[in-house]
């Protein structure tokens, strides 16, 4: 027969047996794992989110600026509508002139340039200069030919230079490109 003479509390267990202590031990490590996993889980779950949030703060700046740019192009928009408007109404007076105004600018000649036009509702002011008076006599002979009548309203010389500055009236000028006939 044996005879064990320890204390209970300091026998050793049977094989089946295990410690209380243990079994808290055991329940505080599954405890900590178990925080620790889902601390894990959650955090790559907030890394993520945070990943989006900044993508959507990075659009939203994308989209503002844009929406900034829509608004510039519309307001430019609304700004040369407006314009178009002034130019409609500067041009209504003179919508019959302008009509003839590349008849009267398209030339041929080389010594003779002009420097600007003037259109009224039925008559046209033309300004330029040129080297060779013959150059503007050929000039007014092919307005006549276009059916305006052309008056050379002055001629000077420029002081220092061979040019020669002039002004010429076309009057009976028509949207159709023929002069009227009185």
């Amino acid at each position: 027969m044996r005879i064990n003479l320890l204390p209970k509390e300091e026998r050793p267990l049977k094989q089946s047996q295990v410690r209380w202590e243990f079994l808290v031990g055991l329940l505080g490590f599954l405890a900590l794992a178990a925080v620790l996993v889902f601390s894990w889980v959650e955090n790559a779950r907030l890394q993520t989110l945070t990943a989006a949030h900044q993508d959507a703060l990075a659009r939203q700046t994308v989209l503002q600026a844009q929406v900034k740019n829509v608004n510039a192009l519309r307001q430019q928009i609304t700004d040369l509508e407006a314009e178009e408007q002034v130019y409609q109404g500067v041009l209504s007076g003179t919508a019959s002139a302008a009509m003839v105004l590349p008849a009267v600018s398209d030339h041929d000649l080389d010594l003779l340039w002009i420097e600007g036009v003037i259109c009224k509702e039925e008559s046209m002011q033309i300004a330029g200069y040129t080297r060779d008076v013959t150059s503007l006599s050929s000039y007014l002979n092919q307005l006549q030919r276009l059916g305006e009548d052309a008056e050379l309203t002055h001629i000077l010389p420029l002081d220092g230079t061979d040019f020669q500055v002039f002004a010429i009236e076309v009057t009976g000028v028509r949207s159709d490109g023929a002069a009227q006939r009185d």
